[in-house]
């Protein structure tokens, strides 16, 4: 048996996930085995276990390093925030996407809405140019 480091460990884990999510996108989650994984990783099943309980945990595992630093990054953005800009936020997310249903003008707004809030959220704009854009 291998004694490794932690910070082997951590690659080892890292490997095991890069590997799962490129099958995964591939293949597709049930055609992607724990030996594909740990094959695609350079590692054994083994490895695989001593990290994850299972492909599911694997899976929950992968997901949340995608998650998290997307939730920090919508955290940030909404402590940057004032309340008038918060509603805009709220109404740009909840617009329905496009469909024949809909009027023109919303169908801008829901794609000018969200582009002025980036500009806004990196201090390039204002609030009230972000209103406006939702606005037309």
């Amino acid at each position: 048996m291998v004694r490794r480091t932690k910070a082997e460990a951590e690659q080892t884990r890292h490997k095991l996930l890069d590997a799962a999510e490129q099958l995964f996108l591939q293949r597709g989650v049930s055609r992607t085995s724990l030996n594909d994984i740990a094959q695609a990783a350079g590692t054994t099943r083994g490895a695989i276990y001593w990290h994850f309980k299972d492909k599911a945990d694997l899976f929950n595992a992968m997901m949340q390093r995608v998650t998290l630093p997307m939730e920090e990054a919508l955290q940030h953005l909404l402590r940057r925030i004032n309340s008038e800009d918060l509603d805009l936020v709220v109404t740009a997310i909840s617009v329905p996407s496009w469909s024949a249903s809909h009027s023109a003008s919303l169908s801008r707004r829901s794609i000018r809405a969200p582009m002025g809030l980036l500009v806004h959220s990196n201090g390039a704009g204002s609030a009230g140019a972000a209103r406006r854009a939702a606005s037309d």
